[in-house]
């Protein structure tokens, strides 16, 4: 499961760019960018850094609430489906 992340939009507001985000959680500037486009997941302490860094919890920058809401309706869709058969 791809998890989009908020992470441009805090970064942006904070003033930051990509490369200064990066230097300050020491790690290469691609990084970010493959964050931001959903090509890789942060590790859990990784987001955790991320929401420290931007001032914002970890559910505002995982759109966790989202994901859940997804995520259940998936499983609400595929149980449906086990039962018409």
């Amino acid at each position: 499961m791809a998890i989009k992340l908020n992470l441009k939009e805090f970064r942006q507001k904070k003033g930051l760019t990509q490369q200064e985000l990066a230097n300050r959680l020491k790690i290469d500037r691609t990084i970010i960018s493959d964050y931001e486009r959903s090509k890789i997941n942060p590790s859990l302490e990784r987001a955790i850094e991320m929401a420290v860094l931007l001032d914002v919890t970890v559910d505002e920058l995982i759109q966790f609430e989202k994901i859940h809401k997804e995520y259940s309706e998936q499983l609400k869709n595929i149980t449906k489906k086990k039962a018409d058969f």
